[in-house]
């Protein structure tokens, strides 16, 4: 069946069932006007935020988005709300008041739909403490303060947001951390803010005290006339360098002065202590006035700052400077160095080294010390150093002085040696029986020793008569063949004319490098006769 619409000019013949289907097609109905769509129908309503935590006297604001079936807003609509626990929390027009901790859901609303949220009220901040307080800081020093947080019932609250500040930040800053640094002299109150609460901790910035004094050189010689300038260092009880200090000079005699700055002036031979003090505490110098134009170093240096010796020998240098007070050159410097052994039969070891001629030239100078192999291991120091000028003038600097301007000191690695020789082995003795009653008679003897370490440096073979100690004869050896380390050694003795007769007791002993001592007595071993 065709369908009409009826125009201003004329009438369509329509079926009485298909009235209102023409009617809407035509944009007609009874009125001649638009039809009204229906309303959707609302499905589901959306809550944001899906979840809340406020804090206690807060408020947080949520929006509720009515939609239907396919998920598209439905607008105009009426939303209700709702708190099921309104002692905890209350909520107008979708903004939430929380009143006290704990736990509440809310609930929107839009026709026979809700949906709901979660609502978590936390505490509020109620008092901020700042520890520790007070704290007296020095310049450069730092404190970690701490702000500490409690409710109302003066329960612990952690997870909140802490804001610092410094009421003076030139005296003491404060990181976001709450680190403070101690920049200048005074008083600043450093705050800690939490949600409108804060705590103060106040932070003093006092002068560093001066926990050490020390003065550089420690000890040095100065010639009649001339000067030598000392430095004092203050440090305070962490060590750390202070300065701006005010430094008082001293001289205990009148052999030199020392001015406001530290500059010592030579006025007679002899010697005096210079002190240094600032804030109670105090160092001194020992400072020594030599004649005028006395020879004098002005510097000195070691190179290696340490050596192995435990298989060869090394070269230790010492290198530096002097001053030619007399104008005539310098003629000569000695250098003594020493360790220390643990060896009970020898004194601590003693190696020197003399720089002359043209190892001198424009005031340097240097010379080498040798180290022996298997020398005394650990810390070595120069004993001394000696400078003699062509005038005949000599300057002497002692370890401790030598230590205290200069350092001088180097180390020393070494399996030093304190096993004594291995042997005899191999021994050789010839002739066994001889007879003394016409002339003398030589005997010959040989054994073989080992010392892995310095080596053995000397033989000797005795023959003792018997029943009497005190007569014997004996003779040194030497070397046979091989090396110290490992070799075999010899001599000869000779037994007079008409010696006791008898079984005579000899007697091997080897010395190593670092005076061991290996002594074996082997028993009646030669027979001696006499008609």
């Amino acid at each position: 069946m065709k369908l009409g619409c009826a125009t201003a000019n004329g009438t369509a013949r329509l079926a009485t069932s298909a009235l209102l289907v023409i009617a809407a097609a035509c944009g007609g109905g009874g009125g001649g006007g638009d039809i009204t769509p229906p309303t959707p129908t609302v499905t589901q309503v959306t809550i944001s935020p899906g979840s809340a935590t406020i804090i206690a006297g807060q408020t947080a604001t949520f929006t509720a988005q009515p939609k239907d079936a396919s998920g598209n807003p439905v607008n105009g609509l009426v939303v209700g709300w709702s708190i099921n626990d309104p002692s905890v929390a209350q909520v107008s027009n979708g903004v939430v008041t929380a009143l006290k901790p704990g736990s509440a859901t809310l609930t929107a609303t839009s026709g026979s739909v809700s949906q709901t949220a979660a609502l978590t009220i936390i505490p509020a901040v109620s008092t901020v403490t700042v520890t520790p307080t007070p704290n007296a800081l020095t310049t450069g020093q730092t404190v970690q303060l701490t702000a500490s947080l409690q409710d109302a019932n003066g329960g612990t609250i952690t997870g909140r947001t802490v804001t610092w500040a410094s009421s003076n930040d030139a005296i003491a800053s404060v990181s976001t951390t709450g680190l403070v640094t101690a920049k200048a002299l005074g008083s600043a109150n450093i705050t800690a803010s939490v949600e409108g609460k804060t705590g103060t901790a106040v932070v003093n910035v006092n002068p560093v005290s001066v926990a050490r004094v020390a003065i550089t050189p420690a000890s040095g010689t100065v010639s009649v006339g001339k000067t030598l300038q000392l430095t004092a260092t203050l440090s305070d009880a962490n060590g750390q360098p202070i300065t701006g200090k005010t430094v008082s000079w001293s001289s205990n005699g009148a052999n030199a002065t020392v001015d406001a700055n530290g500059l010592v002036t030579g006025v007679s031979v002899g010697s005096v202590v210079i002190t240094a003090t600032a804030d109670g505490k105090f160092a001194n110098a020992t400072i020594d006035v030599a004649v005028a134009g006395a020879p004098t170093l002005t510097g000195l240096t070691i190179a290696p700052a340490s050596v192995d010796v435990r298989t060869t020998a090394q070269t230790v240098t010492v290198s530096g400077r002097v001053a030619d007070g007399s104008g005539k050159g310098i003629k000569s410097v000695v250098v003594s160095a020493t360790g220390h052994t643990i060896s009970t039969t020898h004194g601590d070891p003693v190696v020197r080294c003399t720089a002359s001629g043209t190892a001198i030239a424009n005031g340097a100078w240097s010379c080498d010390l040798t180290i022996p192999a298997g020398a005394a291991a650990g810390q070595w120091v120069l004993s001394s150093v000696v400078i003699t000028d062509n005038a005949s003038q000599t300057t002497s600097y002692g370890a401790d002085q030598l230590s205290a301007s200069y350092g001088a000191k180097f180390t020393v690695t070494s399996d030093e040696d304190r096993v004594e020789p291995s042997g005899p082995a191999n021994i050789t003795v010839s002739p066994t029986t001889v007879d003394v009653t016409t002339a003398d008679q030589r005997i010959d003897a040989a054994a073989d020793y080992s010392d892995d370490l310095s080596g053995v440096a000397s033989f000797t073979y005795r023959l003792t008569a018997p029943g009497n100690p005190s007569k014997f004869v004996e003779c040194s050896g030497t070397l046979l063949s091989g090396t110290p380390k490992n070799g075999r050694w010899g001599c000869s003795v000779t037994i007079p004319k008409g010696s006791d007769p008898g079984l005579w007791t000899q007697t091997f002993t080897a010395v190593d490098a670092a005076g061991n001592v290996s002594a074996h007595t082997i028993g009646a071993f030669i027979v001696v006769t006499r008609s």
